[in-house]
């Protein structure tokens, strides 16, 4: 099945395995971010409704990670990278970070 992707940009989003473009490679960087352009799951992000814990604790994370990435038939061209995000709505000091190859766009 073919999905439609729009570019969000080049070089911008820190790989977790600066080789994991192969072996003697090195890179920081994602080549490429993309978004699809129709959602490819329609999980909730979980089982409240609501935001609680932020995306580290939200089961959407969990199945985009594995079993959507899993169904995926080009997945070896995605890369883990690191993303932040608020663990504790409107509380700044809450930002962490999570290693994703899928993540929603905020």
């Amino acid at each position: 099945m073919v999905k439609k992707v729009r570019i969000l940009g080049f070089n911008h989003d820190a790989l977790t395995n600066t080789s994991a473009y192969g072996e003697g490679e090195t890179n920081t960087y994602a080549g490429i971010s993309f978004e699809f352009v129709e959602s490819l799951t329609n999980a909730k992000i979980n089982n409240s409704d609501t935001n609680a814990g932020g995306w580290g604790a939200c089961t959407l994370r969990a199945t985009l990670n594995s079993t959507t990435y899993e169904s995926l038939e080009n997945k070896e061209y995605i890369k883990e990278v690191t993303k932040q995000y608020i663990a504790t709505y409107n509380v700044a000091s809450s930002v962490t970070s999570s290693q994703d190859k899928l993540w929603l766009i905020a």
